[in-house]
């Protein structure tokens, strides 16, 4: 499978006989753990024709639950959750008494006259102020990432992944595994 994969990269692009180095980086997580992962495998190709492999691995280790950086941090995570709620419920007042504003100010009856006021307030309180529409942006953005986060580390499977403690295995771990040999 790697053999094919290099192949592909050449047919691609990627790798050429200029290439010098080649670095794959990826992100682990271990919910077991609650610790994050960052590889950095680099293969470098000398103009004798032999591959360098190195791979490089730092570990960002989560706050303990049972450590005082964990009430610190469930703390602040609270925080971000209301103020980042209140400030789209103000923008969203704002926008919705606007909006009100014009229906009675136009005695706006049909359907289609108050969806053009909805428009206009929208277009005009919304889009035509930068920080508005950066206060909406930040804040939708900011919810988008906390559900991400949440549901991910909830998952069932983030808390039975395993990813092994030492990066670089011994010939006797990849034979328990099948990993040994790229044949398949």
């Amino acid at each position: 499978a790697t053999r094919l994969t290099l192949r592909d990269m050449q047919l691609n692009g990627i790798v050429t006989n200029q290439t010098r180095e080649l670095a794959i980086d990826f992100v682990a997580y271990n919910g077991n753990i609650d610790a994050f992962f960052y590889v950095a495998v680099v293969f470098q190709f000398t103009t004798s024709g032999f591959v360098e492999k190195d791979i490089h691995v730092d570990t960002i280790k989560l706050p303990d639950i049972r450590s005082g950086m964990f009430a610190l941090r469930l703390f602040l995570e609270i925080v971000v959750i209301v103020f980042t709620i209140s400030r789209l419920a103000l923008a969203l007042r704002g926008v919705y008494r606007a909006t009100l504003g014009g229906i009675r100010k136009g005695k706006a009856s049909k359907f289609g006259e108050r969806l053009f006021i909805v428009l206009q307030v929208i277009a005009f309180r919304v889009l035509g102020n930068p920080f508005v529409l950066l206060d909406f942006l930040s804040g939708i953005t900011t919810i988008v990432t906390l559900v991400m986060w949440y549901s991910y580390v909830l998952l069932d499977l983030t808390q039975s992944f395993f990813f092994p403690e030492t990066p670089v295995w011994t010939p006797a771990q990849c034979a328990e595994m099948g990993l040994c040999s790229d044949a398949d």
